[in-house]
């Protein structure tokens, strides 16, 4: 997949969502009167019966043949390959009207590294466009994830002193340690900006991708299972003072200062093994417009030696604040500016860098999407691709799956839940995210349909690595784009420069 573990700036706690969903949502006034809860639980307390499954299977046997034969055929080839609507695919088609040049479909594989892919597929566009790459280049995706897993160790282990010296309960502590969760390699395009600011780029040739980075369960593993042993040995080490209530003495401060630095030493050495040595430098050949000379074709060539950080900014020409993202959900305000705090990362005090983000209406995304591709700006965005979504046809479509023919019934139109129902109810939250890199308009000035997005789930999935998202599909499932700061209207530059609000709500990653 992709954005593994987690869920936005827009997906904080439960607690977060009860407290602002339902005012904010205007869910409250589709609620039923107040009724006492155990008077409430008392109506609805009904026990699943034998007798209740036997009246079920009655009705289940006086459906019409037709249904039986589709559900049966569920069974047999699965629902998906049985429900996918022959209406929406008869009236699919392949074409676009906007397209930016792109590059050869990439593949994070078992991984969930999509916000790295994400983000250098944007970057490598460019480059494409400027002629300055070839379609077959690639960045080092293991470069960036190896200072990923580096930062988020280093984040990790500097919370657990945080941590310690803000409580002495050892239950609480339990809650409040959790590697597992501060280690995934998910992340935002704020991971992404600050990992490029801070350590630059590298081609695919310089790092190449590792078994170890195609499929990251086993490092995962390992970096959890050493911190862990690193914390314990840290909370082993408070011990004596949480025993007797007093602070730490100097010699213990000395004591854990080393522990923590002989631990990031040992964790650069497991990703060094899994991952390879970043480089210092390298050099890069990059070719001219070839000329035909006595019919011979020639092409002059340029070998330069870079640094990561050089190559990012003087090759690459990334500036990380040249981009801004933007969110769409309802159970936040509309033109409000957002951030959580000390989200960032890596540890620096440096807040450009914490999950930051502008919530406009739907309408205004797709808005920003269509002037991004007219300026030939690929853009970066996540959304929710567990539904509806066929990975044969790469057809991204509300309607795709119309489950009315297995499931033997249809849910009202008129009682269908709106966007906020189902962002409340954490029934879509973003999950992957890719790459939008075309339009289609058929009418010049008319609606856009559908948007051309470039996945990095290899070419044996989706229409050969591209997947079609229309319209009405981003409505329901997309949350965040990153675009060009230069798109934004006067009023939405004034409104990212005043203080953002705070969500001081636990952030899950990815």
């Amino acid at each position: 997949m992709g954005i593994h573990s987690g869920n936005v700036v827009l997906r904080t706690s439960l607690f977060f969502m009860i407290c602002l969903g339902f005012a904010a949502a205007g869910l409250a006034k589709d609620l039923p009167p107040a009724k006492p809860c155990a008077s409430l639980l008392a109506d609805l307390e009904q026990e699943v019966t034998e007798e209740w499954i036997s009246e079920q299977k009655g009705a289940l046997a006086k459906e019409e043949p037709g249904t039986r034969k589709m559900r049966e055929a569920a069974q047999t080839l699965g629902v998906s390959a049985v429900a996918t609507s022959k209406r929406v695919l008869t009236q699919h088609n392949d074409k676009y009207t906007h397209e930016i040049k792109r590059g050869v479909v990439t593949d994070q594989k078992r991984s969930g590294r999509c916000w790295i892919f994400a983000g250098c597929n944007v970057e490598r566009s460019r480059l494409i466009a400027e002629g300055k790459v070839g379609s077959q280049f690639e960045f080092s995706y293991a470069y960036l994830h190896f200072f990923n897993m580096l930062e988020k160790s280093n984040r990790f282990l500097t919370g657990i002193f945080k941590k310690l010296s803000e409580t002495k309960d050892p239950v609480e502590l339990r809650s409040l340690i959790k590697v597992e969760k501060a280690l995934g390699d998910g992340g935002w395009y704020e991971y992404f900006q600050y990992l490029v600011a801070k350590y630059g780029l590298v081609p695919k040739e310089v790092m190449p991708e590792t078994p170890s980075s195609s499929s990251t369960a086993l490092l995962l593993s390992e970096l959890q299972r050493y911190l862990g042993e690193v914390s314990a040995q840290i909370l082993d080490a408070y011990s004596d003072a949480r025993a007797e209530k007093r602070d730490l003495s100097d010699t213990e401060i000395r004591r854990l200062k080393a522990m923590k630095s002989q631990a990031m030493s040992n964790v650069f050495k497991i990703l060094v093994t899994h991952l390879g040595l970043p480089p210092e430098q390298f050099e890069f050949r990059t070719e001219g417009k070839p000329e035909t000379k006595n019919g011979v074709e020639v092409k002059t060539t340029t070998t330069k030696t870079y640094t990561p950080h050089e190559f990012a900014k003087e090759f690459v020409g990334f500036n990380p604040d040249d981009y801004v993202v933007i969110t769409t959900t309802p159970l936040l305000d509309e033109n409000g500016h957002y951030t959580v705090t000390d989200s960032a990362i890596g540890v620096s005090k440096d807040s450009r860098y914490d999950l930051k983000f502008l919530n406009l209406p739907v309408e205004r995304l797709e808005q920003l999407i269509v002037e991004s591709i007219n300026l030939g700006q690929p853009l970066w965005f996540a959304a929710d691709v567990q539904k509806e979504v066929d990975a044969k046809t790469g057809i991204m479509h509300p309607e795709i799956l119309d489950t009315s023919t297995v499931y033997g019934f249809k849910q009202d139109p008129e009682s269908q839940m709106t966007q906020a129902h189902r962002v409340f109810l954490r029934l879509t939250s973003p999950n992957h995210a890719m790459v939008i890199s075309g339009y289609d308009q058929p009418v010049p000035g008319g609606p856009v349909i559908k948007f051309k997005v470039e996945n990095s789930w290899g070419d044996q999935s989706g229409d050969k690595g591209v997947f079609h998202m229309y319209r009405e599909w981003l409505r329901r499932n997309l949350f965040v784009i990153v675009v060009p700061k230069a798109l934004l209207s006067n009023d939405e530059i004034k409104r990212l420069k005043d203080p953002p609000k705070v969500l001081d709500e636990e952030v899950e990653y990815f």
